[in-house]
């Protein structure tokens, strides 16, 4: 069995100080997925997504490398969050 690194996903979390596990979560939601299609020269099914989060120009952006030689940028926009509520307990 082929274990792969897809799809990238996204979960909202909230740090509760007096929680026994402080920090919560949401569910998760799907931002990036090849559908399992094969990839270049190596035809590989991940979608090798290591990314970090900034906040630049107003916004949340989502970092992360493309297969090549370019650092990406993805704004993480109130729409794609929306309806991401952590659990109350």
């Amino acid at each position: 069995m082929i274990k792969c690194r897809r799809p990238a996903a996204i979960a909202l979390g909230e740090f509760r100080k007096d929680a026994e596990q402080p920090i919560w979560f949401s569910e998760s939601r799907v931002l990036m997925d090849n559908d399992g299609v094969k990839l270049g020269p190596l035809q590989r099914l991940d979608i090798g997504v290591y990314p970090s989060m900034t906040f630049a120009g107003g916004s949340d952006v989502l970092w992360h490398p493309e297969r090549k030689f370019f650092l990406l940028g993805k704004k993480i926009t109130d729409e794609i969050v929306s309806g991401m509520l952590v659990p109350e307990q």
